[in-house]
């Protein structure tokens, strides 16, 4: 199912999308729904998280929001590199135009980058301590060669913004007809998304394994759950009907079999047992 024809099934039930907060929607009808797709890892942070919409409003408010460059493409790269191991040198934006997670034709060799599935802190942190934790790329771990090139969905959710690429340095110098030049993109959006990849560092410091199986066992029957990502294991046949009757009892899961929804760890307990109560 497209992303077209889903936000068209949820208009069709439910009206408009008033509101968003944290991993809830707030329809013209009165309903809340429980957002387990969050715009495929664009809003797995929530929808109203942290200050990097406030990034947005101040840059927004100078005026300069045109094709120019503003000069924040730098501070971009260091958030991102912040992120990742020491090789990946090279950081790119790159336009989207598609559902969150996709494929994209910059680079055959491309592999998509998954906060805590794919990266995630390796120490128990209490969460009164600061929120800074030694990280690790399981590859890594399993003695696997990194991968040359990863993409990245931004956790700031708006629509159409672009996706980042990033490249090891032995990539990047041997293939420099792969590494394309930035997305022209405002420079409101680019101070938000340098503002979010900061947030989603210190998220992966504070929320870890214990928080994502807390209820989790409310959708093992259709999914298989690695660290905060659902995968599903209805028959992929089967899965648009699957999507449509959530969303008839008011909950949200990805449209696109290939990608993966997010367990709401933050959604309270009994939502979820009334939603998946109403599916069954």
């Amino acid at each position: 199912m497209t992303l077209q024809d889903f936000s068209a099934e949820i208009f069709a039930r439910y009206g408009t999308v008033r509101r968003a907060r944290g991993v809830y929607l707030y329809t013209a009808k009165g309903v809340r729904l429980t957002d387990c797709f969050l715009e495929g890892g664009a809003a797995i942070l929530g929808w109203n998280s942290g200050k990097a919409r406030t990034h947005f409003k101040d840059t927004f408010e100078r005026g300069a929001n045109g094709s120019f460059c503003g000069g924040l493409y730098g501070a971009l790269e260091t958030s991102v590199k912040h992120l990742l191991p020491a090789e990946y040198t090279c950081v790119r934006l790159v336009p989207s135009g598609m559902i969150a997670g996709s494929t994209f034709s910059v680079s055959d060799n491309s592999q998509l980058w998954r906060p805590w599935l794919d990266f995630c802190r390796t120490d128990d942190l209490n969460k009164a301590d600061h929120p800074v934790g030694k990280m690790i790329w399981p590859c890594v771990e399993q003695g696997l060669e990194l991968p040359p090139v990863v993409r990245i969905v931004p956790p700031f959710p708006f629509a159409g913004a672009p996706v980042v690429f990033a490249f090891t340095e032995d990539y990047a110098m041997k293939n420099p007809d792969k590494v394309p030049e930035h997305a022209v993109c405002p420079a409101p959006l680019v101070a938000a998304l340098t503002r979010s990849f900061y947030e989603l560092k210190q998220a992966l410091g504070v929320y870890g394994h214990k928080d994502f199986t807390a209820d989790s066992k409310t959708f093992s029957e259709w999914f298989e759950r690695r660290e905060c990502w659902l995968f599903p294991k209805i028959a992929r046949e089967d899965y648009d009907r699957f999507v449509l009757e959530a969303l008839d009892a008011g909950i949200i899961f990805s449209p696109d079999y290939d990608t993966p929804s997010i367990m709401p760890w933050r959604a309270n307990a009994g939502d979820l047992k009334r939603l998946c109560a109403g599916k069954n």
